[in-house]
């Protein structure tokens, strides 16, 4: 059986860790915000925050976060 429910306890798989990776790469760089910035730490928990929430395409995300 399908469902669209995410399980956010769910393990996010390493294909998805390197995607998650990429947009939140993108986001710091279009931002100018350094890795070790605290607002780094902040974009890195919504990408995966609207991730687990259902959100898997990599513009979206982008966009979501903005």
């Amino acid at each position: 059986m399908h469902t669209n429910r995410q399980d956010p306890s769910r393990v996010i798989r390493p294909h998805e860790m390197a995607m998650l990776q990429d947009v939140l790469n993108q986001l710091l760089r279009e931002k100018t915000i350094s890795p070790a910035d605290i607002r780094a730490q902040t974009l890195a928990a919504r990408v995966i925050e609207l991730f687990r929430s259902g959100v898997h395409d990599p513009e979206a995300l982008k966009l979501m976060v903005g």
